[in-house]
């Protein structure tokens, strides 16, 4: 959770098993809220990040949604972004409108805060185009996190004692994890092709990648994938 208190954004991570249905059921009426403010444009509407994938015991319940859009294009964005703006706290309450790059469009939700000291950061709703270079990324980081729980505890524990060392700095948390971030994408471009993602964004991801922990999560995928090749 990013809780703004003039200009602090202190971070905290909750356990999985005290929240999955209410992350599960939350995405469900995000994602129904989404479509009805797209109204024709039939997209894919999809959860990505720690909250959901089972096996990352420890995440900071913010949900990461992502709606897929034409490449080169920003019409969705723009749509998508005037509606919220518009319909912000009597649908995504306060949806306030975040960065955009040449792939991505961000917009990030917030609730009001109980205590009314600042705002909480809910979910954030992003607009890439299908299968190119963001949303492989993530796809692959859920895919293999899914598929192989080991690794996903590798992070909460990898997230964790980082979130000791920055318990106030979401910067440096989120440097702090991106070469673990980086392992898991680089393996998941080897184990399950890149689809669309660019030649550049393969080679930051290898280039950015921890060595150890990518050692260590290619020792599971080969010993995972060996055990069924031999129950097969």
């Amino acid at each position: 959770m990013f809780r703004e208190m003039e200009g602090l954004k202190d971070i905290l991570l909750v356990p999985r098993s005290e929240h999955q249905m209410g992350w599960a059921g939350f995405f469900e009426e995000q994602q129904h809220e989404i479509r009805k403010l797209i109204g024709d444009y039939n997209h894919p509407v999809e959860w990505f990040g720690s909250t959901s994938i089972p096996s990352v015991e420890f995440a900071k319940p913010v949900l990461d949604i992502a709606v897929a859009q034409e490449p080169g294009s920003k019409r969705l964005a723009r749509f998508l972004g005037k509606r919220l703006y518009e319909t912000g706290e009597r649908r995504l309450q306060n949806s306030i409108i975040g960065f955009t790059d040449k792939n991505k469009s961000q917009f990030y939700c917030y609730d009001r805060n109980p205590d009314d000291v600042g705002r909480l950061l809910t979910h954030q709703v992003a607009t890439m185009p299908q299968y190119e270079d963001c949303w492989t990324k993530y796809f692959h980081f859920k895919q293999l996190l899914t598929e192989y729980p080991q690794i996903g505890q590798m992070y909460s524990e990898t997230k964790l004692g980082i979130a000791k060392r920055f318990p106030a700095n979401i910067v440096a948390y989120t440097n702090a994890k991106s070469p673990f971030v980086s392992a898991a994408v680089s393996l998941g471009f080897e184990k399950y092709g890149r689809s669309k993602a660019s030649d550049e964004t393969v080679e930051a991801a290898r280039a950015s990648a921890n060595p150890e922990f990518y050692a260590q999560m290619k020792k599971i995928v080969d010993e995972k994938d060996a055990e069924v090749s031999e129950g097969i």
